[in-house]
C-alpha cells in the first residue's frame, strides 16, 4: 500500500514538473515573439517615420 501511494507521488510530482516546464518554454517562446514583434515595428516606424 505504502509502495502505491509512493508511485502516485512520484507521478504527481512528474506532471507538476512537466506542467512547470511546459509554462516555462510557453513564456519563452512569448517573449521571444514580443521582442521580435517590438523591433519589427520600431524598424517599421522608423522606416515610415523617415519617408
Amino acid at each position: 500500500m505504502a509502495g502505491l501511494y509512493l508511485n502516485d507521488d512520484l507521478r504527481n510530482g512528474a506532471l507538476m514538473a512537466d506542467i512547470g516546464g511546459s509554462l516555462i518554454g510557453l513564456c519563452a517562446v512569448k517573449g521571444y515573439i514580443s521582442s521580435v514583434a517590438g523591433s519589427m515595428s520600431e524598424a517599421f516606424w522608423y522606416y515610415t517615420g523617415c519617408m
